[in-house]
Parts: structure tokens; C-alpha cells; sequence
């Protein structure tokens, strides 16, 4: 950083390589820098996360924009979303590396470019509400429900196995597939059901008859396909097509508070088929992104941009074999079997050398990765 000349003084914004600012009266520059390679195995992962957080969040955005207890609704609840889940995402690949896995068995992505978004393990809520997991899976009609554990049909029987009271909200989520596109539908039910003269009726009330939540609360919204209570089982499915992910969430005014319970979408992989891309796979894509395509300061780290399969592997290194095994020729080059190489280098820690950082072998110089306003969408 450094100090104008009078000629400078009150200078602001950006100029060639320099942005120039005021700090404490004075006028002052910073030397933009931008990575000489911005195509390291951690720098393209966090690219691809940072894809697939972004349009989830978008997917989720009227429910997750207010769904963490203790935080503003809104730009702080989106940016507590986004970081949560990017960090979560990150953690699981750096845990699966480690462990001697592949990347190519992490899924829930889609290759960049790609237009068809597809639902993850996200985290939805968080709160001090208990948590409800749902299971996702086909019932004995074959359709892919979601299924609460219960015991019983009655207001009480519910209450008791969710940890509920009178008067809370469930909202429950269903991601479906539904003319080729993955769709966010959402219902609430307010458990509080009421007799015609308005007394409360007893915990006692069937909690759902015939497909039909027993309930005339006027809050209530949305539209169930399948409600019902098999054996000891609450099942359910929101929305036309078929349910592929599904996630409820408990909700209580407390005061002027609202408490959340945590909740994550339940994903089934087997619903979604091949639509789910691996981690690895979205990688190769950012490698092939003419986008991207820089020439890495290293000499030897400019492998992955070539075209033919290799030939002593399913690579997408040159033609001529450069890369074996199922990696894909990465910026860092000459890998093989199924770990990129570097993906468990400096870059990968809780700091690494952001996007818009000065990255880079080091990582050195990267913002915070999990900042929504420094990642790639």
C-alpha cells in the first residue's frame, strides 16, 4: 500500500493494475492482483461449490432467507446459507481425499455451464428445535416418498414423536422431478386444530384421514400429493413428478422470536439417476472451460485443455495418453489413478487462496472462501 502524491489527492476507484481509496484523511493505492493460476485443483473445486451453493440458494430462496434461528432475514440469512454449505461441501471432499477416495464418488453436482440444477445434501434451518430427519425412499406403491417415524394417527401422536407443541408450524419440503426439471415445492401445516366454534380441539383429533390433513387452521398452505399414515410411518410427498430429495422444518414464536429446528434436504441418489454429476466429473468440466484455459506459470502444470481420450486411460488428458486412470488432466498436470493432484494442498484449508485472492502454489493472499461475495458463481 501506498501513499499519493499531492497530484493524487482525492483520487478513488480504479486505474490500470491500482485501485486508489481514502484511509484516515490520506489518499492511498493497492496493486490489483490477480492469480498467474487460478486453475489449481482447490481453487476449481471451490468454483464448482460455490456453482452449486448459488443455485441452490436460489432454488430455496423463500424458505432459507429466513430459516436460521438468530440471524437477520434476508442478506445476512443468505450469506449464513451459503457458507454453511460451502464450508460443508468442502470439508466432505478434503474428508473423502484424505480417506483415499475418489471424488468421483461425491455427488449431488452438475458440470459448469450446465443448466440443470440438481438438489444436494444442503443445510436448510438451523435452531434449537428438535431436529426431524426424514427418510426418502420408495413405499410400497412405488413412489419415492418422504416418511417421518410415528406411532399413531392423532395431533398427540405427532406432538409426542417430533417434539412439538400446540400451535407450531411443519413445513415440509419436497424436491421432484417434473417434466425433465428439478422443482422446490413447499407445504405448512400449524398444529393447532380447532372445532367449528373456535375452542381447541383435544390432542386426540386424527391428524390426517383419507390423504386429507384434518386441520382448519387458515394458515395452512400448499398442496400435498400423498399424505398419509402407514403402519408407523407419516409419509409424504409435495408436488407433482417424482420426489427425489425432501426436508421438514419446525418452526415456534417465542416471544418476538422465532425458533427453528435443524433440518437438511434428505436426498435419494438412486431417484435422481444420471442426473447427478460427481465432483470430479464438474472438475473436468472447469478444466475444459476455454473460460479458464490460462497458461500456468509452471511448466510442467499445463496438462487438462487437451482433446482425445488417453490411451492407457479414461482421462481427459491429450491424445497421447498423458494422464491414466479416471483423472482428468488437471492444471497441476502428470496425475494418476483417481486423486487430483494438489487437492489436499495449502490451498484447501479454511483460508485458501481465494478467487480473488493472490493464490497460487501458497495459497497465499486468498479470501475468506467461504464469503459469497468472493467465490464464482
Amino acid at each position: 500500500m501506498a501513499e499519493m502524491t499531492q497530484e493524487m489527492y482525492g483520487a478513488t476507484g480504479r486505474v490500470g493494475n491500482k485501485t486508489y481509496y481514502r484511509v484516515n484523511g490520506k489518499t492511498v493505492s493497492r496493486e490489483i492482483v490477480t492469480p498467474k493460476n487460478p486453475k489449481t485443483d482447490a481453487q476449481t473445486i471451490q468454483r464448482v461449490i460455490a456453482a452449486q451453493v448459488g443455485k441452490s440458494y436460489n432454488k430455496f430462496r423463500n424458505i432459507v432467507d429466513h430459516s436460521f434461528e438468530g440471524v437477520t432475514n434476508g442478506f445476512n440469512s443468505m450469506n449464513n446459507f451459503r457458507k454453511l454449505n460451502m464450508r460443508k461441501i468442502r470439508e466432505r471432499a478434503t474428508e473423502i481425499q484424505q480417506g483415499g477416495s475418489s471424488l468421483a464418488q461425491f455427488y449431488n453436482f452438475q458440470p459448469v455451464g450446465s443448466t440443470k440444477w440438481v438438489p444436494g445434501p444442503l443445510i436448510l434451518a438451523q435452531g434449537q428445535l428438535r431436529k426431524i430427519v426424514p427418510q426418502i425412499g420408495l413405499n410400497t406403491s412405488g413412489v419415492y416418498i418422504g416418511a417421518i417415524a410415528i406411532e399413531g394417527n392423532t395431533y398427540g401422536d405427532v406432538i409426542n414423536a417430533l417434539g412439538a407443541k400446540r400451535g407450531d408450524q411443519l413445513t415440509f419440503i419436497g424436491v421432484c422431478k417434473f417434466n425433465d426439471e428439478y422443482q422446490v415445492n413447499v407445504a405448512r401445516i400449524i398444529l393447532d386444530p380447532r372445532n367449528a366454534d373456535g375452542s381447541g380441539a383435544p390432542l386426540s383429533t386424527a391428524f390426517v384421514t383419507n390423504g386429507a390433513i384434518v386441520s382448519p387452521s387458515w394458515k395452512n398452505d400448499g398442496s400435498f400429493d400423498l399424505i398419509g399414515v402407514r403402519g408407523s410411518d407419516l409419509e409424504f410427498k409435495v408436488g407433482p413428478g417424482v420426489q427425489v430429495a425432501c426436508a421438514v422444518i419446525a418452526s415456534r414464536k417465542s416471544g418476538e422470536d422465532w425458533l427453528r429446528s435443524n433440518a437438511n434436504l434428505v436426498v435419494s441418489e438412486e431417484a435422481c439417476g444420471n442426473d447427478l454429476c460427481s465432483l470430479w466429473d464438474a472438475m473436468a468440466a472447469s478444466y475444459q472451460n476455454s473460460s479458464l484455459d490460462l497458461e500456468s506459470e509452471h511448466y510442467l502444470n499445463n496438462a487438462g485443455v487437451g482433446g482425445g481420450q488417453g490411451s492407457e486411460g479414461q482421462g481427459t488428458g491429450g491424445s497421447t495418453g498423458g494422464n491414466t486412470g479416471e483423472t482428468p488432466g488437471g492444471s497441476t498436470g502428470g496425475n494418476t489413478g483417481e486423486t487430483p493432484g494438489g487437492s489436499t494442498g495449502d490451498n484447501t484449508g479454511d483460508t485458501p487462496g481465494g478467487t480473488t485472492g493472490g493464490g497460487g502454489d501458497n495459497g497465499g493472499g486468498g479470501a475468506d472462501p467461504d464469503d459469497p461475495e468472493n467465490s464464482e458463481d
